[in-house]
């Protein structure tokens, strides 16, 4: 298993576990999972210039935050 699969997997147990009691459907945990781990691989590829790279993982991370809120709150 590469990293991307074991974090996504990781990950998918941790949104289970903070959507606990919620009508999540699994793609809704897994598109999170998605989110979480684009973040990470788009994070590490940054250099100290890349200010746009950095303005569309923060579109990113704000989206995964966004929609697990809205999952949370159901």
């Amino acid at each position: 298993m590469n990293w991307m699969d074991a974090a996504a997997t990781a990950h998918r147990i941790k949104v289970e576990s903070m959507l606990d009691g919620t009508e999540a459907a699994p793609a809704e945990i897994a598109r999170l999972a998605d989110y979480f781990v684009a973040g990470v691989a788009g994070h590490d590829e940054w250099d100290d210039d890349e200010v746009e790279a950095v303005d569309g993982i923060v579109g990113l991370v704000t989206t995964y935050y966004d929609e697990l809120f809205t999952l949370r709150e159901r």
